[in-house]
């Protein structure tokens, strides 16, 4: 694969060759209308952030090579590659910059909240939690009670029913949208009838087709999570040849079953799944290449959620409790252009996101 002049790109690739755009070196404000005024960046998936340059990532026989090339030097290379390789590239920058749909519908201008109701035991209390998380400015409350544990049993469907119906008739909840985490097709099916607007988990794209179907048919969006319906062999020992290249193929395998089943591009939602199917250093490297996961066209969700995410991505930091490192983590993909953020401490996350948009001038 000889470079091309200057670039570090190809001067030739098999038409076999994967080809991923991953942007760099985001911003926003004053200096991205500068950037798009001059015709040098593009919008990331219609939201403030701009980018200039993109790392591309080749995956050919011989291997996988990575280089820095800004939009003009992409395109210019784009043109000389055959057509098939071509348009694929054109096709990633169209998803990389199409604007984003909200859960409830509306452009997705800023990003969201998901906070997690606990529905595993008492309903009354659900409805209690989802109450409060809402106050602290929660823009999804999300019923969550599996467990990371694959032989986990689901929450029941009609505990998730009862809470459903409960925070939807609750007023201090307001315009706060409804979400259920399941792997359960039967909790699927009485969140979707009892008017959930996300769904999360569903089994694609080798999960119960029914499933799909009814997603199809409700309107509700859906986050497809990587590595969450795969939590025992390859939890303890996955093989990745790259795992954020390897994290999206597998996403935009669902993204595909999906579209397949008649459910819009539009409607889902991805999310790479920090500490499931992965180890430490997957997950460092998952988190560092966030913006990738743009290329699929969908919002980007990250769950932070777990108990301790700093151990998840580093197991050699001891143990001090969730919360700083999930802050870190979930500022570090804000800046990466993560639409929403699903998390445990919604009033501290609301915080730090409030005074991340002031700095950022996007307040």
């Amino acid at each position: 694969m000889p470079a091309a002049a200057g670039t570090g790109l190809p001067a030739a690739l098999a038409e076999t060759a994967r080809i991923y755009l991953r942007p760099v070196g985001l911003t926003c404000g004053n200096a991205a209308e500068k950037f798009l005024g001059a015709g040098q960046a593009k919008r990331l998936a219609g939201g403030p952030w701009v980018f200039a340059a993109c790392e591309v990532a080749l995956r050919a026989p011989e291997g996988i090579r990575r280089a820095v090339a800004s939009l003009a030097e992409i395109e210019a290379w784009a043109d000389r590659l055959a057509p098939p390789l071509r348009d694929g590239i054109s096709a990633q920058f169209g998803r990389l910059t199409v604007p984003r749909r909200a859960p409830g519908g509306g452009p997705l201008e800023r990003p969201l909240i998901m906070g997690v109701v606990d529905a595993s035991s008492d309903p009354e209390a659900a409805v209690v939690q989802g109450r409060h998380l809402t106050a602290a400015g929660a823009d999804i409350l999300e019923i969550g009670g599996e467990s990371d544990r694959p032989d986990a049993p689901s929450v029941e469907a009609a505990r998730v029913r009862a809470v459903l119906q409960g925070l939807a008739a609750d007023p201090s909840i307001g315009q706060t949208l409804l979400s259920v985490e399941t792997r359960d097709p039967e909790v699927t099916a009485e969140a979707l009838a009892a008017g959930a607007a996300v769904i999360n988990g569903l089994p694609a794209p080798a999960g119960d087709p029914n499933s799909l179907a009814s997603a199809a048919r409700s309107g509700a969006q859906v986050v497809l999570a990587h590595g969450r319906g795969d939590l025992g062999a390859t939890s303890r020992d996955p093989d990745y040849t790259d795992a954020p290249l390897d994290v999206f193929d597998g996403l935009e395998a669902q993204v595909d079953a999906c579209i397949s089943a008649g459910i819009a591009r539009a409607r889902l939602i991805v999310d790479p799944g920090l500490g499931f199917a992965k180890r430490g250093e997957d997950n460092l490297a998952v988190l560092r290449a966030l913006a990738l996961y743009q290329g699929l066209g969908c919002p980007v969700l990250l769950d932070v959620a777990r108990e301790d995410v700093t151990g998840v991505l580093d197991r050699s930091f001891p143990p001090r409790g969730h919360l700083p490192g999930s802050l870190a983590a979930a500022v570090h993909a804000l800046d990466q252009g993560v639409q929403i953020l699903k998390v445990r401490d919604v009033a501290e996350f609301r915080q730090a996101l409030d005074l991340w948009r002031r700095l950022t001038g996007l307040a």
